[in-house]
């Protein structure tokens, strides 16, 4: 385990291990990550990545969509068409319905017509991993 002093958390963490979970679940996802506060911390964080995004992202302050979609309840779809990929950043929720983070899930597509199909398999993606999540300090 790798131990992030300066936050005093123990990496991987329970996310990390719901996101390499969905991940070898749903290989046609291109990312899956967790923005979330850390109890005690004063922003929001991505605290689960793909590994291969670690170096890049790993502990990296979220930016607005990720901070205001757990505040809002809202889910911001992003259709890239430039480079053919496609965010779904949506409110993750506990097994009790308490919003905790935001999910992310990032897709590749061929056509902007895939977009309500990949809404709904990130949806699903983000549904089968709520009943997972006792609270945020798991």
């Amino acid at each position: 385990m790798l131990l992030l002093s300066r936050l005093g958390l123990v990496f991987p963490n329970f996310a990390q291990m719901l996101t390499e979970q969905e991940l070898k679940r749903h290989p046609d996802v291109l990312v899956v990550a967790f923005h979330a506060q850390i109890p005690g911390e004063p922003i929001n964080r991505v605290v689960a990545i793909n590994q291969a995004q670690w170096g890049k992202f790993l502990w990296r302050p979220s930016d607005e969509i990720d901070t205001d979609t757990a505040k809002t309840q809202r889910t911001v779809v992003q259709v890239i068409p430039a480079t053919h990929r496609m965010e779904v950043h949506m409110p993750l929720h506990t097994k009790t319905g308490e919003t905790i983070a935001t999910f992310v899930c990032v897709w590749n597509f061929k056509d902007e017509e895939e977009a309500p199909e990949l809404m709904r398999k990130a949806q699903a993606i983000r549904d089968e991993i709520a009943p997972q999540i006792s609270d945020i300090g798991q």
